[in-house]
């Protein structure tokens, strides 16, 4: 629309070049000042636009920080039990804000201390959501979520933060040393280099750290001066050592070996057991491979827990996991 009328502009330009019988030098200032005109135009509706989305933002931002500060004051103190024993999932139900339809519906679950569960289901059936439940990010639109005895709401946010050490797909590439990318997990930590050697040797780092040239102490990504970049397979596994160095009673990794070559992947599948000894864990994956190392496996089908056991029952039951199990099995096999 810019363009044609910005046309139609210099094309009258040129009609009154002709009829006026105007030299070049005439026509030259007028078709100037006309792009001057048009250029200070679309700058200033730019610059009008670029404040409007700001102005979300900044509405955004003042929205979150009153919801906070009342949310601050409706939880009280309780802290997340220092033994719990499991986490019980009633009857609840979510949706977004502004949207008729529930995302998760109806959901019954335990969650035993000390074990490890695996989330699968298909893209949209609502794993991370429910995975964000339990965080405390979001709150339930219907039902409850207990922690022991203890509604997850009457927790305050800071100790259920504090409790779970989370790594999402979109985890974040922090510009430090690999030392402190893995200890900013928890920075009690931070300086403890046997611990850190440790969890980078149980997540398989320590082999291309070994060819670095500050070793843990290199620094990461290239606008800093002598920093390296990695492949996104090797910051993932960065990034699990950071949810695995948190003294957190739960563990939750979202996809921890989407970007993990096959072999990678079953080495850290082969340690996660050892390194989940009196933890809680919960991973998402839609990779089944080394899922049999889950004590039970949740199917999440269209925003209801379908199926809940170990793999073994699951393949007798010849139900959703089943079918999806057989499906990636005759992929590998072809």
């Amino acid at each position: 629309m810019q363009n044609a009328s910005s046309y139609a502009n210099k094309l009258y330009v040129v009609y009154i070049f002709i009829m006026k019988h105007l030299t070049i030098g005439e026509f030259t200032l007028f078709m100037d000042s006309l792009n001057n005109v048009e250029y200070s135009v679309r700058s200033m509706l730019s610059s009008i636009s670029a404040i409007y989305n700001d102005n979300l933002y900044v509405d955004d931002l003042f929205n979150f920080l009153q919801e906070k500060e009342m949310e601050n004051k409706s939880l009280s103190n309780k802290t997340f039990p220092h033994q719990f024993n499991e986490i019980r999932f009633e009857h609840v139900y979510f949706k977004y804000p502004g949207v008729e339809n529930y995302c998760l519906q109806d959901i019954n679950i335990t969650i035993q201390s000390n074990k490890i569960y695996a989330l699968v289901g298909e893209n949209g059936s609502g794993k991370t959501t429910l995975i964000k439940l339990l965080m405390g990010l979001y709150y339930p639109t219907e039902g409850n979520i207990y922690i022991d005895n203890i509604n997850i709401n009457d927790i305050s946010r800071e100790s259920l933060y504090q409790n779970m050490g989370v790594i999402f797909q979109d985890f974040i590439k922090y510009p430090l040393s690999i030392k402190e990318n893995i200890g900013i997990g928890n920075t009690e930590h931070i300086k403890e280099e046997d611990r850190i050697l440790e969890i980078g040797k149980s997540v398989g780092i320590d082999k291309f750290v070994e060819g670095l040239p500050e070793k843990y102490a290199t620094q990461l990504q290239k606008e800093w001066e002598g920093g390296v970049d990695l492949s996104i397979g090797q910051w993932q596994k960065i990034a699990i050592g950071r949810a695995l160095i948190a003294d957190s009673k739960i563990t939750i990794l979202d996809e921890p070996t989407a970007s993990l070559d096959p072999k990678a992947e079953y080495e850290l599948f082969k340690n996660l057991k050892q390194l989940m000894d009196q933890k809680t864990c919960l991973f998402i994956t839609h990779r089944f491979a080394n899922v049999q190392l889950a004590h039970e496996i949740i199917v999440v089908d269209k925003g209801r827990i379908a199926e809940c056991n170990s793999h073994e029952n699951l393949m007798k039951l010849d139900g959703i996991y089943a079918e999806l199990y057989k499906i990636q099995s005759e992929a590998y096999a072809s």
